[in-house]
């Protein structure tokens, strides 16, 4: 049997990912919320006619509140930012103005929401593994920094345990009542 010789691909060559669906990648509502404010907040960086950073801002102050959701586009902000320096023109952004009602999501998207959605669960190396990917195999630890602080912040927090029984916590009681009519 002839054993064909393929090039393996350098680590520096893009994997080769289709547009994904937004709702197949396996995020939770609050990380897919996050998406339309990446893409707007690197849009605004890129196109100097874009809408600035304030609506973005108002965005989330109005979905999370202004306690969650202010230091939420800050902390977006700084990983886009360090994105856009690393990657300029490379990175795959939708526009903001298709992004509203799209169900698509392009493979940097992707990785950026795998990213984080797994370091808000305490899974740094997966995390690690999606931002290399992104980064193609290069490491930028402001971004590490940045994506880690981001996920401390907004994590999800830990598991809580479960008794045998699959019960969290001390269980209900239900106490009979004595019907005085």
């Amino acid at each position: 049997m002839a054993v064909k010789n393929t090039p393996q691909k350098a680590w520096s060559e893009p994997l080769a990912y289709e547009s994904s669906n937004l709702f197949e990648i396996g995020c939770d509502p609050f990380e897919i919320a996050l998406l339309p404010m990446i893409r707007a907040l690197a849009h605004s960086c890129l196109d100097p006619k874009a809408p600035n950073w304030l609506s973005v801002y108002a965005r989330a102050e109005q979905q999370f509140g202004s306690r969650t959701g202010l230091p939420l586009v800050n902390g977006l902000a700084q990983i886009t930012v360090s994105l856009l320096r690393i990657k300029a023109d490379d990175l795959q952004i939708l526009p903001s103005s298709e992004s509203i009602e799209s169900e698509k999501v392009l493979p940097d998207e992707r990785l950026i929401l795998l990213m984080i959605h797994h370091m808000r669960r305490n899974h740094f190396i997966a995390g690690y593994d999606f931002l290399m990917e992104l980064l193609l195999g290069e490491v930028d630890d402001e971004l590490l920094e940045q994506a880690h602080s981001f996920a401390n912040r907004h994590s999800c927090g830990e598991q809580q345990p479960r008794s045998h029984k699959g019960i969290i916590g001390k269980r209900l009681r239900l106490v009979p009542t004595v019907n005085k009519n």
